[in-house]
């Protein structure tokens, strides 16, 4: 579409641009797991295939609904870019996070409509969901 644009901020080098392009189409996948699905935040976890090995994956997903927001996102990054910027910075310091992906953005004419953030699960975490 015209005026449409996706970017994807991969942490690494997981050559993973190709798969994350689906991503609408992967969180409509069988093994998809919705955690929490509101109108401004979703979250999933599902598998995926990527370095020859499948690893479980959170995919947080955060719509632009707001008049301001859209605006103010013209001149400042996406949740989901902030995301792995700080998870990035996290582990960098020596502190344990999960291992952060990539950061997926869907514009409009420049205008942020949503940004997605994966990041590899932990295994034997818990989640704050059970407290």
């Amino acid at each position: 579409m015209r005026g449409r644009s996706l970017s994807i901020y991969c942490f690494g080098n997981l050559d993973i641009e190709q798969l994350l392009s689906t991503l609408p189409e992967l969180l409509r996948c069988v093994e998809c797991k919705t955690i929490k699905l509101e109108k401004k935040i979703s979250v999933s976890r599902l598998p995926l295939r990527f370095g020859g090995i499948i690893r479980s994956v959170y995919v947080k997903q955060h719509n632009v609904l707001s008049f301001w927001q859209r605006l103010a996102s013209l001149c400042r990054a996406s949740a989901a870019r902030r995301s792995i910027r700080g998870a990035a910075m996290l582990l960098n310091q020596g502190y344990a996070t999960a291992r952060p992906i990539a950061a997926v953005e869907y514009r409009q004419r420049g205008i942020l409509i949503k940004s997605v953030y994966l990041s590899e699960e932990i295994t034997g975490a818990t989640s704050s969901a059970n407290f």
